[in-house]
């Protein structure tokens, strides 16, 4: 990828991370691949590259609050990964078990922090997200980096690592306070 002027140069820190998170996706995809037929895959696909484009495109995206937030899945890569129709994904959209930020094209983005690795979403992520703000005045993009701020009330975790480990309740305390404040 080439470095524009309004990409933002990666740190080390940054740098550092995402070369952790590449070697382990590659160290996943290599056991993965050990259990299937890759020759018929590669076969079925057209080519290697073309399978792999095909793999990559179901990735969430990248994006300049990717540092913040994590990646993205825009709705076609989510429902896809889901196995779910755009109906659906809305209705979750809708009943808050699902965070989607609209970007400033009007582009549905869904953060992937609130999937684990089973596609299981955020434990009380409706709660939250309740709690946050009105539902006529709700910031999702607010709510998304609330939910990735690292802090000392949750020992260093964030509020949607303390969600996936079962400490929901703080969660709900601090979400109920944080709400109180971007209301006044």
């Amino acid at each position: 990828m080439t470095r524009t002027q309004n990409t933002p140069r990666p740190t080390p820190r940054t740098a550092a991370r995402a070369a952790r998170a590449r070697d382990d996706l590659v160290r996943a995809l290599l056991t993965r691949l050990d259990s299937i037929d890759v020759e018929s895959a590669v076969t079925s696909a057209g080519s290697a590259d073309s399978l792999a484009a095909r793999m990559v495109s179901t990735l969430p995206g990248a994006g300049p609050l990717n540092a913040e937030v994590g990646p993205f899945f825009d709705t076609p890569a989510l429902t896809r990964w889901l196995g779910i129709t755009r109906q659906a994904l809305g209705k979750r959209v809708q009943n808050g078990s699902l965070l989607c930020v609209k970007t400033a094209d009007n582009h549905l983005l869904y953060p992937a922090f609130q999937f684990d690795e089973t596609r299981t979403g955020l434990p009380r992520l409706a709660d939250v997200l309740d709690l946050l703000a009105e539902k006529d005045r709700t910031d999702a993009w607010q709510a998304a980096l609330w939910l990735n701020s690292d802090g000392d009330d949750l020992d260093g975790l964030t509020p949607a690592q303390a969600l996936r480990v079962g400490r929901e309740s703080e969660v709900i305390d601090l979400a109920r306070q944080a709400g109180a404040l971007w209301r006044n």
